[in-house]
């Protein structure tokens, strides 16, 4: 099996990320989405929506869409 994409949950505190996890992705081939929680991104429910929003306000995630909280 080999992993190709990981997605580490990261969101107000360190949730899941361990420091150099961003190192050893690049060094075995993974791209690394290092930050936030992934159901703010998949099929987000109205709390997540916001917190993105929240999040991308306040400069603390980065997006390449428009964040709604509607």
């Amino acid at each position: 099996m080999s992993i190709r994409h990981a997605w580490v949950h990261r969101s107000v505190n360190q949730g899941s990320y361990v420091e150099g996890a961003e190192e050893y992705a690049a060094g075995n081939n993974i791209t690394l989405i290092p930050a936030a929680c992934p159901l703010m991104f998949v099929s987000p429910d109205f709390a997540h929506r916001c917190m993105k929003w929240f999040f991308s306000w306040r400069g603390l995630l980065e997006v390449e869409e428009e964040p709604s909280c509607s």
